[in-house]
């Protein structure tokens, strides 16, 4: 993270925190932004030759593109909790357990904090439907300990102790988002705000990635000596880039959901089958290993080439357009 700051600021880009941005205002010339002051006021933030939203899932700025969008809530989400993970655990691997689709218990683990970097710490998920959480609270946390011990065994114990309130665990929910385009002319959506899926191909972060890889790459196409980058067709030629790659994913992502998440009984069956073949059948490995390392395009041979997966270093020799873009980040 330091890192990437340090680039930030030597490309001048300039940070700036703690801003709430409540709307924006676009013309042929550039995007106004408005803020928020003390929760209720608005005033003029500053004019920017573009905009780019970089707000998550629950973006209140998207609805303002002039383009046709979808948000629908998965009726699955999952509660969330980092422990500090057991001296004598093992920290490499992500672990699953499955009954069915309806129960899913899983240990991740998640490196170290800033607070403590000697402490490894992981990260405990369970899979539940969000209308069922008001009985989970009423439940209560030893009723939920024990059903993690009956599907997982007493490996997750030494994990569960430093669960000690229902409020360590945090219910993340999910959203399938669409857009008919991620730009508006000088606006463009990008990372979850543009396309969040399913997390059960655990996508999200790639996808953001990737976004900002392709973006910089149209960004570098567009831009021509000392003239204004032209934004609307640097954010065209950004879409057209990505538009085959976030299209597998999101097919995949709507395909396997109901794999992990649903109350069918037929589907587990189909799962576990197939993940079998998937397992011990080159092709299928192949294909599974492409897949959750964010490099496919197709459901055949459709695979993204090297180049869109680069880490793009930083060129000191881009300096930054006359019309510097806003980005709002969640």
């Amino acid at each position: 993270m330091q890192a990437l700051l340090e680039a930030a600021k030597s490309a001048g880009v300039v940070i700036r925190t703690g801003v709430s941005i409540a709307r924006f205002q676009q013309t042929v010339q550039g995007v106004t932004l408005f803020a928020t002051v003390e929760g209720t006021v608005e005033q003029p933030y500053g004019d920017y030759g573009a905009l780019i939203l970089a707000d998550g899932t629950r973006s209140h700025l998207r609805a303002q593109m002039r383009v046709r969008q979808w948000v629908r809530p998965y009726p699955w989400g999952a509660l969330w909790s980092i422990v500090p993970t057991p001296a004598d655990a093992d920290s490499t691997d992500l672990r699953q357990w499955y009954r069915g689709c309806s129960q899913m218990f899983g240990i991740m683990p998640t490196g170290r904090t800033h607070e403590a970097p000697e402490q490894r710490v992981s990260s405990l998920f369970w899979s539940l439907p969000t209308a069922g959480y008001a009985a989970w609270c009423e439940a209560g946390l030893g009723a939920w300990k024990n059903s993690v011990t009956q599907l997982a065994g007493p490996q997750a114990d030494a994990f569960l102790a430093h669960v000690h309130s229902p409020a360590q665990l945090t219910l993340a929910t999910y959203a399938d988002v669409r857009m008919q385009q991620w730009h508006d002319c000088r606006v463009l959506a990008i990372g979850d705000c543009a396309h969040a899926m399913s997390p059960q191909l655990g996508q999200g972060a790639n996808m953001a990635l990737v976004d900002a890889a392709a973006l910089a790459a149209a960004l570098r196409r567009g831009t021509s000596g000392d003239l204004p980058a032209d934004w609307p067709a640097v954010f065209a030629s950004y879409a057209k880039t990505r538009r085959q790659h976030l299209r597998y994913y999101r097919q995949a992502s709507r395909l396997l959901t109901p794999l992990f998440q649903s109350n069918s009984a037929a589907l587990a069956v189909l799962r576990d089958s197939a993940l079998f073949l998937a397992r011990h059948l080159p092709m299928g490995r192949n294909h599974a290993v492409t897949t959750l390392v964010g490099g496919r395009t197709g459901w055949l041979f459709g695979r993204t080439p090297d180049t869109s997966l680069h880490v793009w270093r930083h060129d000191s020799s881009l300096r930054p357009p006359d019309q510097p873009a806003a980005s709002v980040a969640d």
